[in-house]
C-alpha cells in the first residue's frame, strides 16, 4: 500500500499501529482489551 501511495504522490504518515487478529485457533482472543487500549492511545497521538 505504501508503494502504491508513493507512486501516486500521496503522502503517508510514518507512524503505524499493528495488532494481531484472531484467525481460527491462532491468536485466539485477539484483539484483547490491552490491544484496544493501545489503539486508543495511538489514535489520540495521531489526531494530536
Amino acid at each position: 500500500m505504501k508503494t502504491l501511495a508513493a507512486e501516486a504522490g500521496i503522502p503517508l504518515d510514518e507512524r503505524e499501529f499493528h495488532c494481531r487478529g484472531s484467525f481460527t485457533a491462532m491468536h485466539k482472543g485477539k484483539p484483547d482489551q490491552s490491544d484496544i487500549e493501545n489503539v486508543k492511545k495511538f489514535a489520540k497521538e495521531i489526531i494530536g
